[in-house]
């Protein structure tokens, strides 16, 4: 899972500069506002996966079952 997050933060990070290129040049305002969006959902992607491998490594440490912790963890998001 760890090196799936980090492929898709070096990915983000391409496109966040990507952003920071086209603020530069006075891009449409329209496309730069549509990449944060993009780049936004998938940071937020990336985030709920941090959160879900923490919690089974908590779960795992405490003895609760893995099956409960991902049914709360599916609840809450």
């Amino acid at each position: 899972m760890k090196e799936k997050i980090i492929h898709q933060l070096k990915i983000e990070e391409n496109k966040i500069k990507k952003i920071i290129k086209a603020i530069d040049s006075n891009k449409c305002i329209d496309d730069v506002l549509v990449h944060i969006s993009d780049a936004k959902k998938t940071l937020l992607t990336i985030r709920c996966m941090i959160l879900q491998e923490y919690l089974l490594k908590v779960a795992k440490q405490n003895n609760f079952p893995k099956r409960q912790v991902l049914k709360y963890y599916k609840l809450t998001n």
